[in-house]
């Protein structure tokens, strides 16, 4: 991951949040805006720029350095170096603010780098996207979305909170919006939970892992994660380490990225409470 430093993240702080056009839904683009984007998207395609979906990913935490271009071409994102690029026509990924660099190999995709800091703790980094702004530390952000339970609350609760939205989404069948099948939109969150913790073998031996949303193309949603280290997260030390950009979609969902490191992972989805 290319670290920026702390000029830089001082900087990006200092950015205000992107406004969305007025009548339009966070992450949408109209016709003429996707035609163009996929004539662009074609243009640029190289052996190490293509469709996110037919790339076989080889993990979360670092890539083997190619680019993963979102569906209609609105989106890179390079997990190798940090770093994330939006096309021109796109709509701004939400809690980032433009760095004024190009992409390389594209004039038409411009760099993106996080508006504000944040602290090392997955879950308030996804409630501070969720709602576009800073916030205290131990608060009550989120809910889970379509049962409207409090997320955050502690271990047991959250448990708790994933199984009955599990066994929700389970009456849809085949379109579930679990696991494989959770599609957060902008302003929204993925949660992994494990929901028997006690079971769980793995080296990786923390309760959940959240993701807040910051764009979507069409099946592919582009996140922006921070990771939890062994001391606690503290305010004082906001900004000190960059988020981490990720994008998800049919060739790799966040619940396949993640599931392997949980006894029994269920994915959800969370938004503003």
């Amino acid at each position: 991951m290319r670290q920026r430093t702390r000029t830089e993240l001082r900087q990006a702080r200092g950015a205000s949040e992107p406004e969305q056009p007025s009548g339009a839904r966070p992450g949408t683009l109209t016709v003429d805006q996707v035609r163009a984007l996929q004539r662009s998207a074609g243009n640029a395609a190289t052996a190490n720029l293509m469709r996110f979906s037919r790339v076989s990913a080889p993990g979360v935490a670092r890539s083997n350095g190619k680019y993963r271009l979102s569906q209609n071409g609105a989106y890179l994102v390079e997990p190798a170096t940090g770093s994330m690029y939006a096309h021109k026509l796109a709509t701004a990924p939400r809690s980032c603010a433009a760095t004024g660099q190009s992409h390389p190999k594209s004039a038409d995709y411009i760099e993106y780098a996080p508006s504000m800091g944040f602290i090392t703790d997955c879950l308030h980094t996804a409630e501070e996207i969720v709602h576009g702004k800073s916030l205290a530390q131990e608060g009550d952000y989120t809910k889970v979305a379509g049962t409207g339970e409090a997320f955050g609350l502690g271990e047991d609760e959250n448990i708790k909170a994933a199984k009955k939205y599990k066994k929700e989404a389970d009456k849809l069948g085949g379109k579930a919006p679990v696991n494989d099948g959770a599609a957060p939109g902008v302003g929204q969150a993925f949660v992994i939970v494990d929901t028997t913790p006690k079971k769980n073998k793995s080296s990786f031996r923390y309760p959940y892992h959240a993701a807040g949303v910051i764009a979507r193309d069409g099946d592919d949603a582009v996140t922006m994660e921070m990771f939890a280290s062994d001391e606690d997260a503290m305010d004082v030390d906001r900004g000190s380490e960059p988020p981490q950009f990720q994008m998800y979609g049919p060739g790799l969902t966040f619940h396949s990225a993640w599931s392997s490191h949980y006894a029994t992972p269920v994915t959800i989805v969370i938004e503003k409470a």
